[in-house]
């Protein structure tokens, strides 16, 4: 479980190491900026989506206390305001981002209605748990990554 102590230890470590306070915390020079600015990053949401939804914690967590199935559009908006924000924001705001984030997920607690795969029915999840976030953020970086490498290559098609 990432507790709010452990947040801001995450955060301090982050802050010592980012590009700058106008720059936030990868910078326009990095990775990440080339490969998130593309337009093309916002087609992969529903694969990404649907990658964290195989996950049990999730897909529990989405169904019980989301709006997503009946506002994909709106869940769409809310995820990309946010890791936008942190990506490409200040380092300010993307702090302040992460923190908004953390203290939504500490709401969304609950129970497996049924046994999935390892996880036996009843058994408990919470959106701030290490693995489901880990799990989560490894969807919209594969997602990511997929995207620019489809672009790549359509780009060196004659």
């Amino acid at each position: 479980m990432v507790s709010e102590s452990d947040l801001e230890l995450a955060l301090d470590f982050v802050r010592a190491r980012a590009a700058g306070p106008v720059e936030g915390i990868f910078g326009p020079g990095s990775m990440t900026w080339r490969i998130d600015r593309e337009a093309i990053t916002f087609l992969g949401a529903g694969r990404a989506l649907l990658l964290q939804l195989a996950h049990p914690w999730v897909a529990a967590a989405v169904a019980e206390h989301s709006r997503t199935f009946a506002d994909p559009i709106g869940r769409f908006h809310r995820t990309f305001d946010v890791v936008f924000t942190m990506v490409f924001g200040s380092l300010d705001a993307a702090l302040t981002a992460a923190r908004h984030l953390h203290h939504r997920h500490t709401m969304i607690v609950g129970r497996l209605p049924e046994a999935i795969g390892p996880f036996e029915s009843g058994s408990p999840y919470r959106a701030n748990e290490a693995a489901a976030l880990r799990w989560v953020h490894a969807t919209l970086v594969d997602t990511a990554l997929c995207r620019a490498a489809n672009r790549m290559e359509v780009e060196r098609r004659p």
